[in-house]
């Protein structure tokens, strides 16, 4: 059986008991808008992620 990402979202809508406030296409359409600015982030793999939360 094949799940849909309507399904999916209706399931973790419920598990969590919150619902979303951006629809799908809105946020899609936001994060590319705004993807060019974080084109230069670090990526963060598991030396740098324990490195940067070392106390």
């Amino acid at each position: 059986m094949k799940t849909s990402l309507a399904d999916c979202l209706a399931s973790w809508s419920h598990r969590l008991d919150r619902q979303p406030t951006v629809g799908f296409v809105d946020g899609a359409h936001t994060m590319l808008q705004n993807i060019d600015p974080r084109r230069d982030a670090p990526v963060w793999d598991e030396k740098s992620t324990v490195d940067a939360t070392r106390d």
